[in-house]
């Protein structure tokens, strides 16, 4: 009995019935390990296995010591083919195992999303979370790309013909193509919590989030499917990648790089808009205002005794405490000075004359300007803590708003897409 002959017979025998040698083991309650182990060379069934294997194959206990067929020609000895239909089984069922390996990387991305909210919104540690999710997502890439790997050399035997080889492996580079994109939208969403936070010890509000984790995402979106038309273009056009309808791989191609131009200039012109209705990021450019037309009327406003109001407060902004006892002030070198001496304030001309002189006692005052024309100082635009509060209310609701109109829009140019597909389908 020489192992390496029976070992290959029953690979060969293996193959031609489109099991798995998982499947194998669970047929005859051995470790995979061992299937491999035979089919290597390495070891032998037990004689009590021989029958059982013989019977599952259909061959007899002879002919599987042997490891080649009895009373047949010479050119049928070697190894049995898979027939078309088999071929056809064993490729769905690999590709069938291979979608179900990628979940993995799927949930892995998944995962690492959650755990990047869990760090920032529970722990109120953006960049805790960003590189907690990061360590997910990375792990998300590498286990997609092995079970890419895994999927290639499922059909690497020359018993599947080469066509059928290619469109499999076509079909596995789109597959793998999604799961990396979905992994690389979910990254640029927790983006923000790194690039906006700027303190390691701070968090981003879910609100805020979400204006600026989504545009992240869409970005992606479009760049993430520039990508991959110019990259698949480029290998089907060398030939590395070679799809059983090439015309059809081409107009896919092109038709994805048309809807993700399309896409990026539809999102492009709701952004404009967008950040246009929310002032470009500029409270003051969407907010009510107070404006006076000459200086003692400012003055007047400005010297009121209004305290700051909390409740005007965004929720991101600091809340000054309320001063306990007397106030003490003091300059810049840290001697002590009046409450007049502290909240006098002036307003000069270009040359240096003063203007006005006034007490700034009113807390809730946020910011002012001056004219609009060069060398102009009235009229004084005065703007409140609540105004600033109104206006990030505004600011809210309109990303509230568009929020879902940018998820339609790349919703509904992926419906373009796959309904131009259809009908391309059709036609042939």
């Amino acid at each position: 009995m020489e192992s390496n002959a029976m070992g290959a017979f029953i690979a060969a025998l293996r193959k031609t019935a489109g099991l798995t040698q998982k499947e194998l083991a669970d047929k005859l309650h051995v470790s995979d390990k061992s299937i491999s182990r035979w089919e290597r060379g390495e070891g032998a069934p037990d004689l009590s296995l021989i029958p059982v294997i013989a019977e599952l194959f259909g061959v007899t206990s002879d002919e599987l010591l042997r490891g080649r067929r009895q009373n047949v020609p010479s050119s049928e000895q070697e190894e049995p083919s898979l027939s078309p239909k088999l071929r056809q089984r064993v490729l769905a069922a690999s590709f069938s195992r291979y979608k179900s390996r990628s979940a993995i990387a799927a949930g892995l991305s998944g995962c690492g999303l959650l755990a990047a909210l869990t760090g920032n919104l529970a722990f109120l540690r953006a960049y805790l979370g960003f590189f907690a999710g990061a360590v997910f997502f990375l792990a998300a890439v590498i286990t997609q790309l092995i079970c890419l790997n895994s999927a290639f050399l499922a059909v690497s035997g020359e018993e599947f013909q080469q066509p059928q080889v290619d469109d499999y492996r076509y079909r596995c580079v789109l597959w793998a193509e999604g799961i990396l994109g979905l992994t690389a939208v979910l990254f640029a969403f927790t983006l923000p919590l790194v690039l906006l936070t700027g303190d390691a010890y701070l968090g981003l509000s879910g609100d805020s989030l979400m204006a600026y984790g989504l545009p992240f995402s869409l970005a992606a979106v479009i760049f993430w499917c520039c990508v991959v038309w110019l990259v698949n273009h480029q290998l089907i056009r060398n030939g590395r990648l070679r799809p059983c309808n090439p015309e059809q791989a081409r107009y896919r191609s092109s038709l994805k790089g048309w809807c993700a131009a399309g896409l990026a200039v539809l999102l492009t012109v709701t952004g404009f808009v967008h950040q246009g209705l929310k002032g470009f990021g500029d409270p003051t450019l969407i907010s009510e205002k107070i404006v006076f037309e000459d200086f003692d009327s400012f003055k007047e406003f400005m010297e009121q005794d209004i305290p700051w109001d909390p409740s005007d407060t965004a929720a991101d902004q600091a809340v000054p405490p309320a001063p306990v006892g007397p106030v003490q002030y003091y300059d810049e070198s840290g001697n002590p000075i009046t409450e007049e001496e502290a909240l006098t304030e002036t307003i000069t001309d270009n040359q240096g004359n003063i203007l006005c002189t006034f007490l700034r006692r009113n807390q809730s005052v946020w910011s002012w300007k001056y004219g609009h024309l060069d060398g102009e100082i009235l009229p004084i635009t005065v703007y409140t803590q609540q105004h600033l509060e109104q206006a990030r209310r505004r600011m809210a609701l309109m990303d509230q708003v568009f929020g879902p109109i940018y998820c339609l829009e790349t919703v509904g140019a992926v419906f373009v897409y796959f309904r131009l597909r259809q009908k391309k389908r059709t036609k042939v």
